[in-house]
């Protein structure tokens, strides 16, 4: 089973940040109707087709993909998860611990969904196993061998598989962890709180270190980093992104077009990277030319472009409010094992999936 990484959590005061810009711009965080429809009901589901679908809930903020190919969704101003089907379907909505801003699914096709409250567990169905207040959890990784960890403050800790109670702390990280990944040698990837990638052991020794100050990890809400499958790790910059080698030396870097700002990234089946990002504007007053540039990219494992996207690339430039485009918020990014990639928009309540763009990943 590959290692999967949560998503990073965000603090309150950031949470009231991101309302406040919603109300100032105007934009309307609930993000448009609860209704399930597309939002563009084109049939052609080829190759590149992209895909947009409205959220039944508030702020969504991460995702996870199933064994069958649905995505869960943590809503985290309406403190629940949304099960959406591979076609983009809403099979159902879940009530959760408050809060809910990371999530994933472990190896028995379980849901977890966490924040500074605690944690929920579900069956893939949306019954409750366990509603655990005893820690924070901060953001998951689950590990090569199937173990489940979480972030607690400025810990990493191994927890159980049924319940989420602390198995055992493996290392603390003083200056703060901001994320954290597993590469497939078991070995734990952290973003510290003070610009430094730090390689640890299973058993928390510490084994290389890389430090840059650029990167972007702190004030980001979707994934900040990622492994591939030869144990190579990305992580997020401010305009870019870098991959380090299993030693923590760095062998590639991407800039982002336009000095875009990315803010979550993904990797697929074929260690190819997928970078979300804020849209950079044209400024184009012609209505059937795009009002930004495309601000979704593949790239290879060399760090070169294979392809670039526009997340709303099925919704007209006319219908500027569908969504408003100037607080667009792509917080997370995800590869299904049809070769999919879903986009979130935290701001409008919404989900884009390019078809079959990416290599397929296996999925629990």
């Amino acid at each position: 089973m590959p290692w999967r990484s949560g998503m990073k959590r965000f603090d309150h005061l950031i949470v009231l940040i991101s309302l406040f810009s919603l109300f100032f711009y105007g934009c309307g965080g609930g993000g448009g109707s609860n209704n399930t429809s597309l939002i563009n009901e084109d049939s052609s589901f080829v190759e590149g087709t992209i895909k947009t679908y409205n959220i039944p809930g508030s702020m969504p903020t991460n995702l996870a993909i199933d064994g069958s190919n649905n995505v869960w969704i943590t809503n985290t101003l309406s403190n629940n998860v949304t099960k959406l089907s591979p076609t983009g379907s809403v099979v159902g909505s879940y009530p959760v611990i408050d809060g809910p801003s990371v999530i994933v699914v472990d190896n028995n096709n379980h849901i977890w969904a966490g924040s500074l409250s605690g944690l929920t567990i579900l069956n893939n169905d949306g019954s409750l196993i366990e509603s655990n207040t005893s820690n924070a959890y901060d953001s998951f990784a689950i590990n090569a061998s199937g173990d489940i960890l979480t972030q607690n403050g400025f810990s990493i800790l191994l927890t159980d598989i049924n319940n989420g109670d602390v198995v055992s702390s493996l290392f603390t990280v003083n200056k703060g962890i901001s994320s954290f990944t597993t590469d497939n040698s078991n070995n734990i990837w952290v973003c510290s709180s003070d610009n430094r990638i730090i390689k640890f052991s299973y058993s928390g020794k510490m084994l290389a270190e890389y430090k840059n100050s650029s990167f972007n990890y702190n004030f980001n809400y979707g994934n900040c980093i990622a492994s591939d499958s030869d144990g190579n790790i990305w992580v997020l910059n401010l305009s870019s992104v870098t991959k380090l080698n299993p030693s923590g030396v760095q062998v590639a870097n991407f800039v982002i077009p336009h000095n875009a700002y990315p803010t979550s990234i993904a990797v697929d089946g074929d260690d190819n990277l997928w970078i979300a990002s804020k849209p950079v504007f044209t400024y184009s007053t012609i209505p059937t030319e795009k009002a930004y540039y495309d601000n979704i990219y593949k790239i290879d494992s060399n760090g070169n472009q294979i392809a670039s996207y526009q997340q709303y690339a099925d919704v007209t430039v006319e219908n500027i409010t569908i969504p408003d485009y100037i607080n667009i918020e792509p917080y997370g990014i995800a590869v299904d094992g049809s070769g999919n990639v879903w986009v979130l928009d935290g701001n409008h309540d919404k989900i884009s999936k390019l078809v079959g763009v990416a290599i397929p990943v296996s999925t629990p």
